[in-house]
C-alpha cells in the first residue's frame, strides 16, 4: 500500500480547501481529518463547525468520485452524505434510509430501555 500526502498548503486564509490535506493511498484520497478539524477550529466560530466539516466532506467526495473512475454523484440529506452512481436512485434512497434509521435510534434513546422485543415498521 502506498501513501502519499500532498503538503503544498492545507488551507489558506478563510477559504476551506481540503485538496492539499488528502493522503492518497492506492490512488484514493483519504482526508486527514485531524488537519481539517484543526483548521476549522482555528478559523470558524463553533456555530459554523458543522457546516465547515460538511463542506470538507463534500470536497472529499468530489475528489473520490473521479478517483473511483467517474460516474458518481453526491447525495445528501440533513444528516448524511453519500457517494453513489450517477443518475441512479441509490444515493437518494441511501440517505433517506440513513435518516429513517437515525430517527428510529433517537426515538429509542428517548423512550429508554424496554423489556422484550419491540417491533417497529419503518416506512
Amino acid at each position: 500500500m502506498s501513501i502519499i500526502v500532498r503538503r503544498r498548503r492545507l488551507m489558506s486564509g478563510n477559504e476551506l480547501d481540503v485538496s492539499d490535506s488528502l493522503a492518497w493511498e492506492d490512488g484514493l484520497p483519504r482526508p486527514r481529518w485531524d488537519l481539517i478539524e484543526t483548521w476549522v477550529a482555528s478559523h470558524c466560530d463553533p456555530d459554523a463547525w458543522r457546516g465547515a466539516l460538511e463542506a470538507a466532506a463534500r470536497q472529499w467526495l468530489a475528489e473520490l468520485g473521479p478517483a473511483l473512475g467517474g460516474g458518481y454523484e453526491t447525495a445528501e440529506s440533513d444528516n448524511f452524505l453519500a457517494l453513489a452512481p450517477q443518475g441512479d436512485e441509490t444515493g437518494r434512497r441511501l440517505v433517506h434510509f440513513g435518516e429513517r434509521c437515525r430517527s428510529a435510534l433517537l426515538l429509542g434513546a428517548a423512550v429508554g430501555p424496554q423489556r422484550g422485543r419491540r417491533l417497529r415498521r419503518l416506512r
